[in-house]
Formats: C-alpha cells, sequence, structure tokens
C-alpha cells in the first residue's frame, strides 16, 4: 500500500489523454468501484436505522436516543466537510481515499467493542469528519475519469450506490443483525471497508488534487463559490428536500408500526429499496438529456407520496395498503434524488471552485440530515407519527417549489 507522503505528490500516472476514439468510453470497473465505496459508506452511515430497535435494547436506551448516531455523524460532517476540504484539497485523491477507507473501518471496529452508546456517539464524530471528507471529493474525482459529455450518467452510476444503500442497507442490517447480533454488523462493514481499500489501490488512477494556486484564501474560495450563478438556490432546495427526507425516513420503523404494517417491516423495506433502484435506473438513463425534467418529478413525487402517507397514517382507520403503495412511490422518486442534487451542483459549478462548491453541498446536505434525526426524534416522543409525517411532507413541498421555480439557472443544462 502507498505511504503517507504520496498524500501531497503530483499526478505522477496521468489519464490517457482522450481521442475521438475514446471520447465517449466509459472507463466502467472504475466507476463501478466508485459505486460499491459509495454503497459501503452509506450503509455504514444508516446502521442505526435497521438497528434501531437492536442497539437500543442492547445498550438499554431509548430509541431516539439510538437515532441519533444518526445525528452526530451527520452533525460533524457538516461541521467539518469546508475546513477539511480546503486543508486536503490539494493532495492526491487515490491516497486519500484509501485513508477515509481505513478510517471507516477502524470506526466500525470501535463501535463493534464499545461498552455503551456514549461512546458509540462519540466515535461516530470521528466517523462524521471521515464522511465530510469523503463526500467532498469524491464526485470530482469521478468527473476527472469520465468522459465529460457523460459526466451526468457517471454520477448516476456512481449514486445507484448511495440508493442501494439508504434502501436495503436498513433492512439487510436489520436482518443481520437478526441472525448475527448488531455488534457483528459493524464488524462486517469494517471487513468491507478494508477490503475497498485494497481494491482502490489497486484499480484507482492517480489523480492530483487542486493546484495551489486555485486554493487561495478560505474567505475568497468560500466567498466565491458562493457567488456562483444558480448555487444557492440548488443548495436551499438540497437542504429542504433531505431534511424532510430524513425527518421521515430516520424513524420509518415508528413509521411503520403507526400505519400498521409493522408484521412486514422487511417487506416494505425491500419494495422501498427495489423502487429506488428503478428510479436511480431512470436517472441513469437520462439524465444528461433529462436533467430538469428529473429534477421535477423527483422533488414533486417524492412531496406527494409523503403527504399522501401523512394523510393516510392520520386518519382514523389507518389504510395499511395505502401507506405500503405510498413508501414504495416515495421510495422510487426518492431513488434519483441524490443524483439530481449531486449533478446539479456540479453542472452550476463546473471550474475550479467545484471541490469548494461539494464541501458546501456535503455541509448542507448533513447538516439537514442530522437535524432530521434530532428534530424527528423530538417531533416523535413530543406529538407522535402524523405530525412527523406533516413536518417532513411540508419541508419536500418547499424543495419541489425551489426546484420549480429554479428553471434559469439551479435545476436546467
Amino acid at each position: 500500500m502507498s505511504s503517507l507522503t504520496e498524500l501531497n505528490q503530483p499526478d505522477t500516472r496521468a489519464i490517457p489523454a482522450v481521442t475521438n476514439k475514446n471520447r465517449l468510453r466509459m472507463p466502467w470497473p472504475q466507476v463501478i468501484l466508485f459505486g460499491a465505496v459509495a454503497f459501503t459508506i452509506c450503509f455504514i452511515e444508516a446502521m442505526p436505522v435497521g438497528l434501531l430497535s437492536q442497539m437500543s435494547i442492547g445498550l438499554g436506551v431509548s430509541e431516539a436516543l439510538t437515532g441519533q448516531l444518526v445525528s452526530a455523524l451527520a452533525f460533524t460532517a457538516a461541521i467539518t466537510a469546508i475546513p477539511l476540504t480546503m486543508l486536503l484539497e490539494r493532495f492526491s485523491r487515490r491516497p486519500l481515499l484509501i485513508a477515509v477507507l481505513l478510517g471507516f473501518a477502524a470506526v466500525n471496529v470501535a463501535i463493534t467493542f464499545a461498552p455503551g452508546i456514549w461512546l458509540i456517539i462519540g466515535v461516530r464524530i470521528v466517523n462524521g469528519a471521515l464522511l465530510g471528507v469523503l463526500w467532498s471529493m469524491l464526485p470530482g474525482y469521478v468527473i476527472k475519469i469520465v468522459p465529460k459529455e457523460r459526466i451526468g450518467q457517471g454520477l448516476a452510476v456512481v449514486t445507484i450506490g448511495v440508493s442501494a444503500a439508504f434502501a436495503f442497507g436498513p433492512p439487510i442490517s436489520s436482518f443481520l443483525g437478526d441472525a448475527l447480533g448488531w455488534r457483528a454488523v459493524w464488524m462486517i462493514g469494517a471487513v468491507i471497508a478494508l477490503s475497498l481499500a485494497i481494491a482502490v489501490r489497486l484499480a484507482l488512477p492517480s489523480v492530483a488534487g487542486a493546484p495551489k494556486a486555485v486554493s487561495g484564501s478560505e474567505r475568497h474560495t468560500l466567498l466565491g463559490a458562493l457567488l456562483i450563478p444558480g448555487l444557492l438556490p440548488a443548495l436551499a432546495a438540497t437542504g429542504a428536500f433531505m431534511l424532510g427526507h430524513y425527518l421521515g425516513f430516520t424513524y420509518i420503523i415508528p413509521v411503520m408500526r403507526g400505519a400498521g404494517i409493522t408484521e412486514h417491516t422487511d417487506l416494505v423495506l425491500l419494495a422501498f429499496g427495489a423502487a429506488s433502484l428503478v428510479g436511480v435506473w431512470i436517472t441513469a438513463s437520462i439524465i444528461d438529456r433529462r436533467f430538469r425534467l428529473l429534477a421535477l418529478l423527483s422533488t414533486g413525487v417524492t412531496a406527494a407520496a409523503v403527504v399522501a402517507l401523512a394523510a393516510t397514517v392520520s386518519m382514523p382507520a389507518v389504510l395499511g395498503a395505502a401507506a405500503f403503495v405510498a413508501i414504495v412511490l416515495w421510495g422510487l422518486a426518492y431513488g434519483g434524488a441524490p443524483t439530481v442534487f449531486q449533478a446539479g451542483v456540479s453542472f452550476v459549478a463546473d471550474g475550479p471552485q467545484l471541490n469548494t462548491a461539494q464541501s458546501i453541498l456535503v455541509t448542507v446536505w448533513n447538516t439537514a440530515i442530522a437535524l432530521g434525526a434530532l428534530l424527528g426524534g423530538a417531533l416523535l416522543d413530543g406529538a407522535g407519527v402524523p405530525a412527523l409525517l406533516w413536518c417532513s411532507g411540508g419541508l419536500l413541498v418547499v424543495s419541489a417549489l425551489v426546484v420549480t421555480l429554479g428553471r434559469r439557472h439551479s435545476f436546467t443544462r
């Protein structure tokens, strides 16, 4: 494995020049590896959702407190993404990615043997810093190795891993937790992260970080990125969407309990996941040709599905079949959303400010996730499932409206 000194070395293995013959050729093995990295990281991020009840029982704490494992990670990623990205943006991408994966493996090992919830929360804070670095630099790494004409598809294929992890991660971790115990699930995550670090070293090309001249002062870099036309509306839509989604999704098991479909929890979560993958497949197929249409559908249909679920759960006699349909529709529309927001920022900030813009996106994204877990726990304990879903649906409607109004710069191509 490469030494740490490689982190700050120039790109010694240049990527072959793009010719007319290979101009549109996608480096599928590398793109699929990026997708595997994204899946593993997001699977680890979402583990507390699937292991919520098991961990709360095993550690002797409430489900609301266990849910803060999500907010601890996300808040840290939000706080650290921008400064760490600026500190590390000149380092080569491959060794930086390897270091992050090794860090994830070490964190998972620590959680496996942690005796109590507060130590686990502390370890997840370290996890959050690693997450912020990963998502600030990963899109730029992908963009460097895929043809310019297929950037949207490259990001879409990579974020299949994101959608698959958030869709299938909770039921997989729940199933494995029942079969092996929740601590064993964290150890499995550590082994996978270590394996991926080795695969990255062997399979991915070396890509240099940002030139020193691009880095500039922190104030200038942040201000320059924020002044890019269309970036602020894109960030606002992303923040409202992710806050609304995680407000409900972090507590999807209590939501299903309120909908009267807890007897089929695994089936419902798998249906959500399958629908999400269909949404990602549709997105990957047409994002470079119908980007605005996808943005409108992803946000609008997600909002409609969660509002419908809130209405169903609020009825005196809950209709389990209607709730099931609403959850599946939620998964279908949500599947393409991470790709839409990631690609939207990449299209708007396509230039020297890309890494900084992505770090701001990571901050907004993870702040929304953390607030969703935090506020969702408070709403769940204080007002119940219907109030939780109505707040979730309202925020998703706001996101859809911002996308609808952002046709000039933010959500157009």
